[in-house]
């Protein structure tokens, strides 16, 4: 039930028979942080970080510069336990798998 008066909660249609997914206007969601010293990046393949994500049975992979990779695994982010994306490991991770 809506008494504030404003818009409803937008909602995107599921994908691949999954329920719609809520987009509340300021809900954060929860990032779990890893635990230990990370690992580095430096001679990782996408590859490794896609084995990953199938084990920890995750929906997503986040990879963006000035992050270290994140799954989304039930909804909830949860960061890996290495070093942050260089620009330069981020750019030779996406070459890596793109083509021209």
């Amino acid at each position: 039930m809506n008494q504030g008066g404003g818009a409803p909660p937008q909602q995107r249609p599921g994908i691949g028979g999954l329920p719609p997914v809520q987009n509340q206007p300021g809900a954060a969601k929860e990032v779990e942080e890893p635990k230990g010293p990370p690992m580095s990046l430096e001679d990782i393949h996408i590859d490794e970080l896609l084995i990953e994500m199938v084990e920890r049975n995750a929906s997503d992979l986040h990879i963006c510069q000035s992050s270290e990779p994140i799954l989304r695994v039930d909804g909830k982010l949860i960061k890996l336990n290495y070093e942050q994306f260089s620009p330069q490991i981020t750019q030779r991770v996406m070459y890596d798998i793109i083509s021209d």
